[in-house]
């Protein structure tokens, strides 16, 4: 038996009811939808969408890029209000329910499990989450479904009226909204991301060119390094797989031993502040065991952090640096070594360490020029 409130009703009730509607539809238009973050404006959709049509579970679901599988962005359970994201289900397994969205505006039904539009969602997804009726509607963007709001009512059947499956449309239309915005932001970031990447190779290489003319062949190995790096990061997505190569550059360029990257984090259960080697490179590709979360003063670097902060660099042989930073060096033959902090504006984000195994030099200019330059183009990078 259907749910008597949620029938037709009388006028009054019906008037009720699409007042409501026009209600969310403008809190939604009001509030943080028009948010910069994605996630924080699909919270606020299926929190008033749940609450709106008083359903037990609102979804919303993105295709990925090649249009395999359906991933959830966020979903949000009312009487627990909480939300998760991440269930994944695969549109080779459902394509009776996936014409359906392609050919309908909302996809309403009672009965989720004996309806044949959806029926084989039952045994993977509607009875283990106790969900008997539901109100779909695609998202589509230039007429092309790139997800699904959906509205999910746990307990008895419910028929959905008229003014329930066109608010639901509307919901999918601002889903379609707030995705564009997300989509045409983060292209914009991309934007300036390389162009502060070229923007730092070009400041590098016009440093460089002040070098002697003894120095040219030097600073032009530099300068392929750094055009090089520049060009890898701006066609990595996260780098993580590219460390090696990166450094590999910068160690290339500065004729050197080892580079290693280290990253600052907290410690998860000190809270302590603490480094960890995300990389290392080396020309013999020797694939050594990286550090992993050691403390400053662990390594005798306690006064590197701070100069790190300020901005500075540390450019030193290891037999002139302090007693108590040596050790850390010594133990891995270096004899000399270049630091350079990677910082962001929210502050440091950790380290660059080169070092010479061979002989103890006195880092030059352009060396530290090309070591800062590689260090801010990291930075701005998605890397760390």
């Amino acid at each position: 038996m259907s749910d008597s409130f949620h029938s037709a009703g009388s006028d009054s009730q019906r008037l009720s009811r699409q007042k409501l509607f026009q209600d969310a539809l403008l809190e939604l238009a009001h509030a943080r939808v028009n948010a910069d973050d994605l996630f924080v404006s699909l919270h606020v959709i299926t929190e008033v969408g749940a609450r709106t049509l008083e359903v037990e579970r609102a979804s919303v679901w993105i295709f990925d890029d090649d249009r395999t599988k359906i991933v959830c962005r966020d979903l949000y359970l009312r009487e627990e209000n909480a939300h998760s994201c991440d269930h994944v289900l695969y549109a080779r397994d459902f394509p009776a329910y996936f014409r359906s969205l392609e050919a309908n505006r909302t996809l309403a039904v009672v009965n989720c499990n004996a309806d044949d539009r959806t029926s084989e969602l039952t045994e993977s997804y509607h009875r283990p989450n106790g969900i008997v009726s539901m109100l779909d509607a695609p998202i589509r963007q230039a007429g092309v479904i790139v997800g699904i709001v959906c509205h999910e009512h746990v307990g008895s059947e419910r028929e959905w009226t008229v003014e329930e499956q066109s608010f639901a449309g509307s919901i999918a239309d601002m889903c379609a909204l707030t995705l564009e915005r997300s989509e045409r932001q983060h292209a914009e970031e991309e934007i300036r991301r390389r162009d502060a990447l070229l923007d730092g190779v070009a400041k590098a290489a016009s440093q460089m060119f002040s070098d002697t003319e003894r120095e040219i062949g030097s600073r032009d190995v530099k300068l392929e390094a750094l055009a090089r790096l520049g060009c890898l990061l701006l066609s990595a997505q996260t780098g993580e797989e590219d460390f090696e190569t990166l450094l590999g550059l910068v160690g290339t360029g500065l004729d050197a031993s080892r580079v290693s990257l280290f990253a600052e984090h907290q410690d998860v259960y000190t809270g302590d502040l603490v480094t960890s080697e995300r990389g290392r490179w080396a020309p013999d590709s020797s694939g050594s065991t990286l550090e992993i979360d050691v403390r400053w003063d662990e390594r005798g670097l306690k006064r590197w952090r701070g100069e790190f902060v300020q901005g500075k660099s540390i450019a030193s042989t290891v037999r002139a640096l302090p007693q108590g930073e040596r050790p850390a060096f010594e133990m891995r033959f270096a004899r000399s070594v270049l630091a350079v902090p990677i910082v962001r504006p929210e502050g440091l984000q950790g380290y660059l360490e080169i070092a010479d195994q061979h002989v103890e030099r006195e880092w030059n200019d352009a060396e530290r020029s090309f070591a800062a330059a590689a260090a801010a183009m990291l930075g701005i990078s998605t890397v760390l």
